[in-house]
């Protein structure tokens, strides 16, 4: 596995969200993307080196959609879908789709990591480790940095990251309780 690292980077007066190879060398940018009827809060694109981007967007919620998140996968040349796991989603994250024709998973592990995997083999572990700034990202050898399947793996942490504040949000209505005594 190559080792990554999420950091952020203040470089004239403009804060940058940028991925950083085990020997502090710049692999790629995250920055906030726009795209038609999907959250702009939660929409981010990775630029790497080669100035190829990827966008992963989630589509706008309803109150009908349940907590379920949709994400666009979006390319040059394609879009492809990621859609969270109905049922699962309220216990941990869970989202599936197909990338390139090959099946995608990003599931949440029991002790807090997201772990993705291509047609069941493991691909990526991420995990946020609290004192220390930034996320660390563990990629299999295999990924080539330049890949669609390389930034979506690097873009899946800010989805898991907003379903983490909108579950928190959801356990606190959820365990709200009024005392009428």
């Amino acid at each position: 596995m190559a080792h990554y690292r999420l950091k952020i980077r203040i470089a004239y007066n403009d804060r940058q969200v940028v991925l950083e190879d085990e020997n502090g060398k710049l692999v790629g940018i995250i920055k906030n993307a726009e795209v038609d009827k999907c959250d702009k809060r939660n929409t981010y694109s990775f630029k790497n080196n080669d100035e190829d981007e990827t966008i992963l967007a989630l589509k706008t919620l309803r109150f009908w959609d349940l907590n379920v998140g949709k994400y666009y996968v979006i390319t040059d040349g394609s879009t492809e879908v990621i859609k969270e796991t109905p049922g699962q989603n309220l216990i941990l994250f869970r989202a599936e789709g197909k990338l390139d024709g090959e099946r995608f998973v990003a599931k949440e592990t029991n002790d807090g990591q997201l772990k993705l995997l291509l047609e069941k083999q493991t691909i990526c572990f991420i995990e946020e480790r609290h004192g220390k700034s930034g996320a660390f990202i563990d990629i299999h050898d295999d990924i080539e940095e330049g890949s669609k399947l390389f930034a979506v793996c690097v873009l899946m942490y800010f989805m898991f990251k907003q379903y983490l504040r909108q579950s928190s949000e959801l356990d606190y209505i959820l365990d709200y309780r009024v005392d009428f005594n």
